[in-house]
């Protein structure tokens, strides 16, 4: 297959291979790919360098005008605030009148202190916390490696980010329970002054279901679970407390014709790669629950450019995933909205990525209620 000029515009830098939980749904550490425990524990400065120097240079054959770097593990906070000094300060010197740089950074919140704020206000790093309710909730699968729940180190992690004056731009991760209350976990976040959210699809595949897909072929507890969620957003769009929800918001621009970044609908290229901390090239990282090494390309960032990673198979199958769909996928009527939904949750070890997602008649069934609602609400302009 013969794609003309596959770009990257997003780095996902893996600084930590190692992580200070063990939460049971992680991708990373608790399935098959055990690849992390032949890795260094942190990127070291001469793989920062081959970095900045190869994205340059992607940027400059490309035109490029905007790049984002996303700090991320493992949990990032565990390695020395000093190299994200270093890292922007090489960037910037580097880059900075090439392209408008965009840093964030994803941590799980345990560690977060006045002065890593400090550091993020400095330097110009959004921040995203992954917390996934009310603490009976959140503490069922965000544990540390002696089992112990994250959620009273969580909220004092995001308490810390709101005296700092940080919580206004931070976002919150939250993976989808469908054993919670849905009408519980907005109140929740809206009590706690979340601003921006974004709701996940457990990562999993045919290979091995989420709760709730198991036994029951036209189940749609995923979509029953968000919809509750959007009625709610949606009455409440003018409340100032009402958080910005990433899906909703995705989904209404691509019914309404517009375009959206998101690996996870839509038609649009996927412009991510992932560097490990040993340098390696990779796609999504996600990509992982596949299996063990799936993702490794013998790509490394210290040998080779990003316009060779992005050649390889995986990278190449990645960037193009909303346009290259199984049958299924090619004839459903909310193809331009979900565009196959996340690649990962398409894989089988019978068919590979030939199938449509796992949670297909979720995707269908929540994409066509947000048509139905926006229609409803345009006829009544």
């Amino acid at each position: 297959m013969f794609i003309e000029n596959p770009i990257c515009s997003v780095l996902i830098l893996k600084v930590a291979s190692r992580c200070n939980l063990n939460c049971t749904y992680c991708y990373m550490y608790n399935f098959e790919d055990k690849s992390y425990m032949q890795q260094p524990k942190f990127m070291n400065y001469d793989t920062v360098k081959a970095t900045i120097a190869k994205v340059k240079d992607h940027c400059l054959r490309n035109n490029l005008q905007k790049f984002y770097f996303v700090f991320h593990g493992g949990e990032p906070l565990l390695i020395d605030r000093k190299f994200y000094f270093d890292f922007v300060a090489l960037a910037n010197e580097q880059l900075g009148g090439l392209v408008k740089i965009f840093y964030s950074l994803q941590t799980n919140g345990v560690l977060l202190s006045n002065e890593w704020c400090s550091l993020f206000k400095k330097l110009n790093i959004r921040v995203g916390i992954s917390l996934d309710g009310p603490q009976y909730i959140h503490d069922k699968h965000r544990i540390d490696h002696a089992g112990k729940g994250s959620y009273n180190d969580v909220i004092k992690g995001i308490t810390t980010l709101k005296n700092n004056g940080l919580a206004a731009i931070s976002s919150l991760l939250c993976v989808i329970n469908i054993e919670s209350n849905p009408e519980e976990i907005y109140e929740f976040f809206k009590s706690h002054g979340i601003k921006k959210v974004d709701f996940l699809y457990p990562d999993l595949n045919y290979d091995c279901l989420p709760e709730g897909l198991k036994n029951e072929d036209d189940a749609t507890p995923y979509a029953d679970w968000l919809i509750k969620v959007f009625d709610l957003w949606l009455r409440d769009e003018r409340n100032a407390t009402s958080p910005s929800i990433r899906r909703f918001l995705n989904a209404a621009m691509l019914i309404l014709g517009q375009h959206t970044m998101a690996d996870d609908m839509g038609l649009e290229e996927n412009n991510v790669l992932v560097i490990e901390t040993d340098g390696g090239i990779e796609a999504v990282d996600s990509l992982k629950i596949c299996g063990d090494r799936f993702t490794k390309a013998n790509m490394n960032i210290n040998t080779n450019t990003i316009d060779q990673a992005l050649d390889s198979p995986l990278a190449l199958l990645y960037y193009k995933s909303h346009k290259d769909l199984c049958a299924t996928c090619q004839q459903c009527d909310v193809k331009d909205v979900c565009g196959g939904g996340h690649i990962v949750h398409r894989y089988s070890k019978k068919n590979g990525f030939d199938n449509p997602s796992i949670y297909c008649q979720d995707l269908k069934k929540f994409y066509n209620h947000i048509k139905n609602s926006l229609s409803n609400i345009l006829a009544d302009v």
